[in-house]
């Protein structure tokens, strides 16, 4: 075991652990310059199991199979693990006794750049798993942020985009633009950052820039997948940070 491989549980989606590839791998070149890479483990998994799982509410299922990858990094050498994924944080405790490895959690600079950002009141875009249900909201409100999620539609919405586009690696404009819409009407709500991690920023409008009105104030987009890879210099060296305005 090496405190400096990091372990990563993917494939769930594997167009989210694309994403983090890539962002350490970046973060190491940045650090230590090419051809530097970020030192890995990866379990990836088939999302079609996972997301049937999900749907179906067999989360001790699924804490089973999150424990045996997670045991299975510590068994390749990974001395830390990474879950590539916001919804699967819920099994973060499962994964942390399985593999008897730390846990880099999502929510610890997630909350570091909405302070950093001046932002204390964010709207957080997810799965409904992660919208509804405790395990990141309360997380995030005991870093001293207050959190809150779209209405019922709008989750339902934000949902699907996932489960129906995200996942197959595409988003239709239609889509983008509910997707503005939901942030819109938080920004409304009072919200001055948006955690996004499950809905990338370039997916909002295909660009990577706020597409509201000229006239609405543009909130801080807080993209967790470029978050989670600015990871400790033990584990993946220095990783870029970003925190979109």
């Amino acid at each position: 075991m090496s405190d400096r491989v990091l372990g990563l549980i993917g494939g769930i989606s594997w167009e989210s652990t694309a994403h983090y590839y890539r962002a350490l791998n970046e973060g190491v070149r940045v650090a230590h310059g090419a051809p530097h890479a970020a030192e890995l483990r990866l379990h990836s998994f088939d999302f079609a199991t996972i997301s049937a799982l999900q749907h179906a509410g067999r989360w001790d299922e699924l804490a089973v199979l999150m424990a045996d990858a997670a045991r299975g990094l510590a068994a390749a050498g990974a001395g830390a693990v990474m879950i590539c994924a916001n919804t699967m944080h819920k099994l973060v405790e499962a994964v942390e006794t399985g593999g008897g490895l730390p846990v880099l959690h999502i929510a610890t600079p997630t909350a570091a750049a909405a302070r950093a950002a001046g932002c204390r009141r964010l709207l957080f875009l997810g799965t409904a798993f992660a919208m509804e249900q405790p395990f990141l909201l309360d997380r995030l409100r005991a870093e001293g942020l207050e959190v809150f999620v779209p209405d019922a539609a709008d989750r339902a919405e934000v949902h699907r985009v996932i489960f129906e586009e995200l996942v197959a690696g595409r988003v239709l404009e239609t889509s983008r633009q509910a997707l503005r819409g939901v942030i819109a009407r938080g920004v409304a709500a009072g919200a001055e950052g948006v955690a996004e991690r499950d809905v990338p920023r370039k997916e909002i409008d295909g660009e990577g820039k706020w597409g509201g009105d000229a006239e609405e104030p543009a909130p801080r987009l807080i993209d967790a997948h470029d978050l989670l890879a600015g990871v400790d210099r033990d584990h993946a060296a220095v990783c870029a940070l970003h925190v979109h305005q």
